[in-house]
This record gives C-alpha cells, sequence and structure tokens, in this order.
C-alpha cells in the first residue's frame, strides 16, 4: 500500500447503488460509494488496483492498493479487505461488515476527491457518487482489448416541486480494440438518446448534467464486468 502526500488546492442499489440526500451542508463533504460482486476468476488470479484521493484530518491524502487475488476471492471479502486497509491509512469509511463467504460487498468513502479501480475478470465492480452529481467520469483502459467493452450508467434527478426523483439508466457499447476517448463518445451518444444532457470536460472524460425536467443531479452510479487493465474513474471534485 502507498501513502502520499496530495498537494491540492481545496476552494464539494446498499444494494448496487444507495441514494442518499443530504442537507447543503452536508453535501461539502463528497460521499462515494465502491461495490464489488462475485468472484475473482474464472481458474485464474486477477489484479485489482484501487487509487484513492480524499480528505484526511483537512489535508490530501492519496493511497495506491496493488493486489494480486487468488481465484475465486469473493466480492465481500474484497470490499472488506479494501475498507479496512483505507480506514487504516485514515480515511472515514463507512463499511455495513459481511464475510468473505458474501459474493457481494458495499463500502462508502467520506470525503472522498477521486477513485480509480481496475478490477479482474470475474469481480462486477459499482463506483458512484450516491449524493451528488460526478465532478468527472471516464474509462480507463491500460491494456488493449479486441472485445467490445460496456458499462452501464445510472444517473438520478430532483424533479421539480416536490414530484419526486427522475431516473436514467444506459448501456454504453463500444466494440473493440477500445480507446477511452471512444467510451467517452460512446458515453455522450447513448446519454443524449436518453434524455441526458452532459458535457465533457475533456477529451476522456464526462459527467451528466441535466434532463428535459431537471438540472438538479442527486446522485451517479457505474457498474462493469471486471477486464485486465481496465476500470473507470469517478472525480468529486474537479481538481484535475
Amino acid at each position: 500500500m502507498k501513502i502520499m502526500p496530495l498537494p491540492i488546492q481545496v476552494p464539494g442499489f446498499l444494494s448496487v447503488c444507495a441514494l442518499v440526500v443530504f442537507s447543503a451542508s452536508a453535501q461539502a463533504q463528497e460521499l462515494a460509494q465502491v461495490r464489488f460482486e462475485g468472484s475473482v476468476g474464472p481458474g485464474k488470479p486477477g489484479m485489482l488496483v484501487v487509487r484513492v484521493e480524499g480528505m484526511v484530518k483537512q489535508e490530501a491524502r492519496k493511497v495506491e492498493l496493488e493486489l494480486f487475488l487468488a481465484p475465486k476471492t469473493r466480492g465481500g471479502a474484497v470490499a472488506g479487505l479494501i475498507a479496512a486497509r483505507l480506514s487504516k491509512a485514515g480515511f472515514d469509511v463507512i463499511h455495513p461488515g459481511g464475510t468473505g463467504s458474501a459474493s457481494g460487498g458495499t463500502f462508502m468513502i467520506e470525503d472522498a476527491l477521486r477513485l480509480e479501480i481496475l478490477a479482474p475478470a470475474g469481480l462486477n465492480t459499482s463506483l458512484g457518487s450516491p449524493s451528488s452529481a460526478p465532478a468527472y467520469f471516464g474509462v480507463v483502459a491500460k491494456l488493449e482489448q479486441k472485445d467490445a467493452f460496456e458499462i452501464q450508467l445510472s444517473t438520478v434527478f430532483r424533479l421539480p416541486v416536490e414530484r419526486g426523483t427522475e431516473q436514467i439508466d444506459f448501456l454504453a457499447t463500444v466494440e473493440g480494440p477500445v480507446h477511452p476517448t471512444q467510451m467517452v463518445e460512446s458515453i455522450s451518444t447513448q446519454a443524449l438518446k436518453h434524455g441526458l444532457r452532459s458535457e465533457r470536460p475533456n477529451s476522456v472524460y464526462w459527467r451528466p448534467l441535466a434532463t428535459v425536467k431537471s438540472n438538479t443531479c442527486l446522485g451517479f452510479c457505474s457498474t462493469w464486468n471486471g477486464r485486465p487493465g481496465w476500470g473507470a474513474v469517478l472525480g468529486l471534485v474537479d481538481h484535475r
């Protein structure tokens, strides 16, 4: 585990993704959610990489975890291990518990700034911001793959005049070989087809903005099947 000081100017399904609504003051403390489901494999060990940047005692901190996991290591054990390592590093982690026999596990990180996850084959991974819109989101591709890559994205917006919420779910798919720029283009295209207006802060990042009915995003979630060298990055504060 690598713990590094991070220089930064600070100026903001328990199934797959949870919707948590806070007061305006609580929203300043950005909340990230991670879930692992399934098990590593089949038949081979796999590499899990988790990079987290966040605030610890009003100071920015960065942690990188690189774990070579045995085959059949289950999502519940993986979530518990990562949560424990991050807690030891000083992060404020909310982990509801679970055992190594559980097929899935979830944890949340208070005061998160940025998360990047590359999951091995067999681990279905979810990464989201359950109490706010993401500052940016992108697909990470460390290895070129000939097969198509797909990722499920979901956003929820508050409707005006106490009319509840509006949830938008869509699947972005690109035939291989895939580059992150292509994934962002696919995400933008599919979002628009589903009535979601969005923007691209740069060539490899994307973020949701508004629907026809609302411009108040309450939460975001991404889900994908693990693949060596592939994953996603989520920024909760735009300090790229």
